[in-house]
Order: C-alpha cells, then structure tokens, then sequence
C-alpha cells in the first residue's frame, strides 16, 4: 500500500521529467517581479548559465536592452507570442527567439511559462535578403541620386565662375556680393553632403534594433532619397502628415526602406501616358492606439489576380532586369517584426492604396535610461490620449 507522502514525490518527479525533456528552452518566470523561479536543461545549454546562476535573475536580465520595452508589452497585455527578441548568453553573445508566453501556477504563484526557440540562423538569412534588397534599391536610384546632387554641383559651379571670371577681368567684387555667394555656395556643399551621408546610411548593414522612432521622420527620409526622382516625372507628392502622432518601437531606417520600397512601386504604376496629373497622397494619422499610413496613387492599378501574391518574394509584373520583386516581400517582413500590419486596395486604371498599421508606443514604454523598475512600469495604470490631429 502507498503512502500518502509518495504521491507529490511522484508527482515532482514526473514533472521534473517531462520539463527536462522538452526541446526547447523553458523558463518559470514569476508575474510580479520577473524573477526566474525554475529553468529546464535545454535552456541552461542554450543560454550558458549553471541552473544555480539563473534562479532569481529577472528574465529582462537575459533580453538585450533596446528590446525590454516590446517584451515588457507582452506581458502587460497578455499576448502570447513574440518574434524575433534579442537575448544574450552568459558570455555576453547576442541572438535572437521567438518568445511564446502563458500564464499558470508554480508552487502557488502566478507565473508566466515562457518557452523559446533559436532563429539566429533564420534572421542572418532574412538580414542578408534584406541588405541584398537596398543595393537592389540603391541601383534602381542611382539616376535619381545623380539629379538630386546635380543642382547643388551646378549652382556650386556657378558661383565660382562667376568670381573667376571678375578676377580674370580685374574687377571688384563687393564685399556683399562676395559673402551671399559664399553662403550660397556653402548652403549648396551642405546639401550635397546630406543626400550623400543620407544614401550612405540608407545603404549600410543594419543589425535589428528597435527604439522610439517617428513615422512622419521615415517618410521624409524617403522623399530625400527618390524625392527628386519623382518631381522629375512630374508625379505630385501631397503630404497630411499628423505632426502629433506618438512614436513606434522600432528603426528609422528599415521603416525607411518600406517607404521607398511603395514609392517606386507607385512611381512606376504612374509611367502611363494616359495618366495626366501624376500624384501619390501619403497620410498619416493615429487611431486607436495605432499609428496609420495611407499610402496612395492614382497610377494603373494591380490586377485582382496579383494582389495576394505582391508579398511573395521575388514576385514582379516588371520586365526582365527591371525589378527584383523582393521590395514588397522585405517591406512585409519588416512591417511584421514591429507587430504591424499591411492591408492594399486595389482597382485596375484607378489607382492604388497601402494601409499601414503600427502599435503606438505609449509615453510609459518609451526607453529611458532613468526608468523606473520594471516592476513599477508593470503596475503603472493604462492609458494614453489621443492627439490632436493637424494636416502637415
């Protein structure tokens, strides 16, 4: 006959063997404070650590810093997944999991049951793809980037005839007219510099970082790099930019190539005779805790066939050497690791429009470096207003 103490010996035991015998690293992590209450031996092989110098670190310990604010909103709003979180091992090494999070009972305490798979492979891929994308990109600009420097060149070029030319026939230049060419010519060398460090940093190889980042900065980032290009197709740009909207977790520089990425595409839809007054409306505005772009032309339109596969890598309606059909696929994959959507709407000879949506970044979760702790950001009460909306 069993005793009765037997049964939770058995019982520990049986869940001590099925925890160390998942596949993937298994945390135990307590609601309140964040501490680590038990983890099982994949996680001690993936993360480095002795079991002993795990239990009653916070889970936040492991989680690079710029990534804290978008876990800390996994708990907070009891979603159940998170993609792409960047942690670090013992050795200080990054990499980065998927995150997937429950809620249960650990020796009576509420506890979050946070179970995470390595995708560092993964990302490296998506990261190359994502780079081989912006030379992409960066080659189909490149006539555009030689008209946006030509005009600061020719009135740089200008100027300096111009004094040559009084030296040459020994006359005088005042000194008022002296200093507004310089100032010109100075403004002109300033702008060229920009638009050049501008493609530069659009170019580089960017690791996946996520801060407080604002839209409207993205869209004007991209009418720097193609905005030239555009006027010079005539194609009318109409910004309703809402100069309140609050930020989005996440980087200006892949939200940037998003942007660029629509606007080639609809630059492209405009290249019809037919079409009169070329124009693309981008509009963005807050709602519902959201961030919205609408992002709008009057060009040809996407046949209704095409328009579930416009997100599938390498998929082009563009002829040979004229589009890599990898603009949209990277655009999405970046749009979904910020926890965004896409939606487009399309009717052929009428136009198109893409509708993007980003979680707002509350005031409380922006990064700060005088935080508070993040037990006292967890039991901070909910709430945010809504801005003013004003047209731009």
């Amino acid at each position: 006959m069993k005793m009765p103490e037997e049964e939770p010996i058995k019982s520990e035991e049986t869940y001590r063997r099925l925890f160390n015998s998942n596949p993937s690293p298994i945390f135990i992590v307590d609601q309140s404070s964040f501490l680590i209450w038990d983890v099982n031996i994949m996680a001690l092989k993936l993360y480095g650590h002795q079991k002993a110098d795990l239990i009653g670190k916070t889970f936040f310990d492991l989680v690079a810093e710029d990534f804290r604010e978008g876990l800390l909103q996994v708990f907070r709003e009891k979603k159940t997944f998170l993609g792409k979180l960047k942690q670090k091992n013992r050795k200080g090494a990054f990499f980065f999991v998927n995150l997937r999070c429950s809620q249960g009972v650990y020796r009576d305490k509420s506890v979050y049951i946070i179970i995470t798979n390595d995708i560092t492979d993964q990302i490296q891929a998506e990261q190359q793809l994502a780079h081989a994308g912006k030379m992409a990109t960066l080659g189909e600009l490149s006539a555009g980037v030689a008209h946006e420097l030509n005009q600061p060149l020719t009135v740089i070029k200008t100027g300096s005839n111009f004094i040559l030319r009084k030296i040459k026939n020994n006359q005088p230049l005042s000194d008022e007219t002296l200093k507004t060419l310089a100032e010109e010519m100075d403004a002109q060398v300033d702008r060229a510099s920009a638009i050049i460090n501008h493609m530069r940093e659009f170019g580089r190889k960017t690791e996946i970082h996520k801060t407080a980042v604002q839209v409207n900065e993205a869209i004007r980032g991209m009418l720097t790099v193609i905005g030239r290009q555009l006027e010079l197709r005539k194609i009318k740009i109409i910004l309703d930019l809402d100069p309140e909207l609050p930020p989005l977790l996440g980087d200006k520089n892949r939200l940037e190539q998003i942007f660029i990425n629509l606007a080639m595409n609809a630059r492209d839809a405009l290249d019809e005779p037919a079409i009169s007054e070329k124009m693309i409306r981008i509009r963005s505005f807050y709602e519902g805790g959201w961030i919205k772009i609408d992002f709008t032309d009057n060009g040809c339109g996407i046949p209704k066939e095409n328009q579930e596969k416009i997100f599938e890598p390498f998929f082009s309606t563009k002829g040979v050497g004229q589009g890599t059909g990898l603009g949209l696929s990277i655009s999405y994959g970046i749009i979904r690791d910020y926890q965004g959507q896409i939606q487009v709407n399309s009717r052929m000879g009428s136009g198109t429009s893409f509708t993007l949506q980003f979680p707002a970044l509350k005031e409380r979760d922006k990064p700060n470096r005088h935080a508070p702790s993040f037990e006292a950001w967890h039991h901070e009460p909910v709430g945010s207003p809504r801005p003013k909306k004003e047209a731009s």
